[in-house]
């Protein structure tokens, strides 16, 4: 579906009878970051009922038995929220994901491409529907591309990286890193992986 404008989205979405004073607060997004995204091509939304659905590039950033995974991100607008997931960013329409995966990197945690190795195994695809915390009420359909990557030249303790992303659909300015075990938060592939240089940390 097209909107010309957020307010156009807006009255489609109290059309149908979403929870509106429940977004822009807390850890939800605002009806313009759904609009932006949606003009990113970054989303679609279907109709009856309504349904966002997402395409995800989840990279995890394997050393030995540990993977990277993001604990905190600061908005714009100065909230904080709390994460517990490996890096991930929602893929545009028609975006490889080979292509997907080195966006990520770059955009989150400034890796740039000849950093990263993308390791030889088909990705492992999950698809999930669930009501979105980023959009309370709006029911999502994500289906995540999972791939394992080895990484250079990263901190080998927790660190912050700024947020590389111009796009407006991104209210993400900061983000908090730390090592975890794989199975922290679902596991990934078992795969070998080397550990990373140590660098300093943004």
């Amino acid at each position: 579906m097209r909107f010309d404008s957020p307010q156009a989205l807006e009255r489609w979405l109290i059309e149908r009878q979403m929870p509106l004073n429940r977004w822009g607060r807390a850890d939800a997004k605002s009806v313009s970051h759904l609009w932006n995204e949606l003009q990113a091509g970054e989303c679609q939304l279907l109709d009856g009922p309504p349904l966002r659905v997402v395409t995800i590039a989840t990279v995890w950033v394997r050393w030995e038995w540990r993977c990277l995974f993001e604990i905190a991100q600061e908005w714009a607008d100065g909230r904080t929220r709390a994460r517990q997931s490996p890096p991930s960013d929602k893929m545009h329409r028609g975006e490889p994901l080979r292509d997907a995966v080195l966006r990520c990197l770059w955009e989150e945690l400034g890796v740039p491409a000849e950093d990263v190795t993308i390791l030889d195994q088909p990705p492992l695809v999950r698809v999930v529907e669930r009501e979105s915390t980023s959009y309370p009420g709006l029911l999502c359909r994500y289906t995540s591309y999972h791939v394992t990557v080895n990484v250079a030249n990263l901190p080998d303790v927790p660190f912050r990286t700024a947020e590389r992303s111009p796009a407006p659909s991104d209210p993400v300015r900061f983000h908090d890193w730390a090592w975890r075990p794989c199975d922290h938060s679902e596991p990934a592939p078992p795969v070998r992986s080397r550990r990373p240089t140590p660098s300093r940390s943004e």
